[in-house]
């Protein structure tokens, strides 16, 4: 029943055109590699004219089981889902429980208000409607992105003599950080990474990016979606990474 649901769901959203631009994740036609050629493809354009660009990952805790039932709800009625269709969204996201169990003894069961049922086809569905408002507040401020499900990148690019661009980048992370609390999601600055992409690394003095109070330090090489990306985007340290997996399991077939 579910698979049916989520292919008349699918269905609607390609019609639709709902799901943001930006939105890799549980797409037709879209995966992994086509955000991580996006991605590189808008860096590498940004580097090639001389710019500087902070690619910030943010960090987001426990993302799917922190799905707000009552704001989901809200949001597919307001994408045009009604009547039959929305009572059964419903009924599949209500009514779960859980305990915790230790030894011999159980708590007693608590309703879930919150999450998405884990290993379900419909989860990530709904987790992109979640966050279809992310991306324009984002863009809003002149800041591109790119987005798996629950991983968020944030990519801005500026002249190296332009000091004010990490104002911009600020507000905007500010922005995202109201946004996510609206919804329920906590974004974990602790573990919310930013790459300094530029020809020399001296053109990353002073820009240093700010989340919840916190500052963010630059760092010179990060894991986007599994592969490693280092400041000049040579890819050498994933090659390298890569070949040295490839060597190790040769050497135990040998």
């Amino acid at each position: 029943m579910e698979r049916v649901v989520a292919a008349q769901l699918q269905a609607f959203l390609v019609d639709t055109d709902f799901l943001d631009p930006a939105q890799s994740g549980f797409r037709p036609g879209h995966g992994t590699e086509t955000a991580l050629v996006a991605l590189i493809n808008d860096l590498r354009q940004e580097l090639d004219k001389g710019s500087v660009s902070l690619l910030v990952l943010l960090d987001l805790s426990v993302a799917f089981d922190t799905v707000d039932h009552s704001i989901l709800l809200g949001h597919l009625a307001e994408m045009g889902l009604r009547g039959t269709v929305l009572q059964w969204l419903r009924s599949f996201l209500e009514g779960h429980s859980q305990m915790v169990s230790l030894g011999d003894t159980c708590s007693a069961p608590q309703p879930l208000s919150c999450g998405v049922p884990q290993g379900s086809v419909l989860s990530p569905m709904l987790f992109n409607i979640y966050m279809k408002l992310l991306g324009e507040i984002i863009r809003s401020f002149g800041v591109r992105c790119h987005l798996y499900t629950d991983d968020v990148q944030l990519c801005h690019s500026f002249p190296p003599v332009t000091k004010e661009a990490i104002q911009v980048l600020n507000w905007c992370l500010a922005t995202v950080l109201d946004c996510m609390r609206a919804n329920k999601l906590k974004l974990n600055p602790d573990k919310t990474e930013v790459l300094l992409v530029s020809r020399r690394a001296e053109q990353g003095i002073g820009l240093q990016p700010v989340l919840d109070r916190a500052a963010l330090p630059l760092k010179t090489q990060v894991y986007s979606l599994w592969v490693l990306l280092d400041s000049s985007l040579s890819l050498e340290l994933q090659v390298s990474a890569v070949a040295r997996g490839a060597f190790a399991q040769l050497r135990l077939v040998c």
